[in-house]
């Protein structure tokens, strides 16, 4: 069977698992250009733009690879957080905004009942 992923690329990839396996993420920093990690930050950035453009160059078994580790497609906030703001959490959330008020109400009413 011909090896499809090319021996660069499959280094790169040993390296973001190494990275992954090291800091529980695949979020590599931008760093000085003389930093060890400068190549592999390189090379996320340029994964993120391959699947971007939809390009060949990144095949569907890299991206399972890729997804695989948690590689992060996307830096966005709202596209990193938009899968923990759920309905449920949502409603948690307005639930405890609800109490909040409810204290600082209770605590309003207590300190001007004190002043009377």
């Amino acid at each position: 069977m011909k090896n499809t992923m090319g021996a660069p690329w499959t280094e790169m990839y040993s390296m973001m698992k190494e990275y992954h396996k090291k800091h529980g993420h695949c979020v590599v920093p931008s760093v000085s250009k003389n930093d060890p990690l400068k190549k592999l930050h390189t090379w996320v950035i340029r994964m993120r733009y391959l699947k971007r453009i939809d390009s060949t160059a990144l095949t569907p078994e890299k991206i399972r690879l890729l997804n695989n580790i948690g590689f992060i497609w996307d830096l966005r906030l709202e596209t990193l957080f938009a899968p923990a703001l759920t309905a449920t959490s949502m409603q948690s959330l307005n639930q405890i905004e609800k109490a909040i008020k409810d204290l600082m109400k209770k605590h309003n009413t207590e300190e001007n009942n004190a002043k009377i």
